[in-house]
């Protein structure tokens, strides 16, 4: 099994409800993906940031820039910039 599926899962849909649950689906999924080198869509995820200096709000993705609505709606632009906030 993937691990997102079974009774503790169902428990917090019906806890939460829909949308949250899918947040924490989408969040655990994109955790995973980023987690494990050899996943297929890795290479997929924006590059890498890395900064030598102390920041407020550490980025952990080089987001490109944003034009378009769907674009910033996308699976991977999204949880990358929702991402270890």
């Amino acid at each position: 099994m993937n691990g997102f599926s079974g009774p503790k899962s169902l428990r917090d849909f019906r806890e939460t409800g829909p949308r949250a649950h899918q947040e924490k689906l989408t969040e655990d999924l994109f955790k995973s993906i980023v987690n494990d080198p050899l996943s297929k869509i890795t290479s997929h995820l924006p590059p890498l940031v890395s900064i030598s200096y102390e920041l407020r709000r550490q980025r952990r993705f080089a987001i490109p820039p944003i034009k378009t609505t769907r674009f910033g709606n996308s699976f991977i632009v999204k949880s990358a910039r929702k991402a270890f906030k």
